[in-house]
This record gives C-alpha cells, sequence and structure tokens, in this order.
C-alpha cells in the first residue's frame, strides 16, 4: 500500500462527487503500478466485501460499486 495513503484518502473523502465507471481488473492493477498478480492478491483479502457486490473470483470487468471501493481502500487514482 502507498505511504501517502491517508492523504489520498482524506482528498477522497472530501471529493464525493467522483464518479467512476467499470474497469478491467487488469486496469485497476495498472493504475495501482502493480502487477496483475499482485492486484489478485489483494483482492483475495476482500473476497467476502467482493462477493457482496456481485464480483467473483473470475469477474475481469468490475462494476462501478466495486472499482470506487478498491480505489477507495488501497488509494489508487483513477483518471477519467
Amino acid at each position: 500500500m502507498p505511504t501517502n495513503c491517508r492523504r489520498k484518502r482524506r482528498i477522497l473523502k472530501t471529493s464525493k462527487t467522483m464518479a467512476y465507471k467499470s474497469m478491467y481488473k487488469n486496469e485497476i492493477a495498472r493504475a495501482a503500478g502493480v502487477s496483475l498478480g499482485t492486484f489478485r492478491a489483494w483482492l483475495r483479502t476482500d473476497t467476502e466485501a467482493l462477493r457482496q457486490m456481485g464480483v467473483s473470483e473470475r469477474t475481469k470487468l468490475l462494476p462501478p460499486v466495486a472499482v470506487s471501493y478498491l480505489c477507495n481502500k488501497y488509494c489508487i487514482d483513477i483518471e477519467n
């Protein structure tokens, strides 16, 4: 996880108007600056929360709610 995560979380919390779009797992991994394997390892720690959002291990295209959750949790900046 990035070292400046707390700062980014404050920024994300203040800008609630950020609208996320559906994204592929590899796109989010690239935005996070990690390999797809590392990103999948991160997702394994959140299987229950993602399952409630309708995301399984085999899902390639993540819905906006899951993208928002992951970006907030792992401090990933997605530029639209």
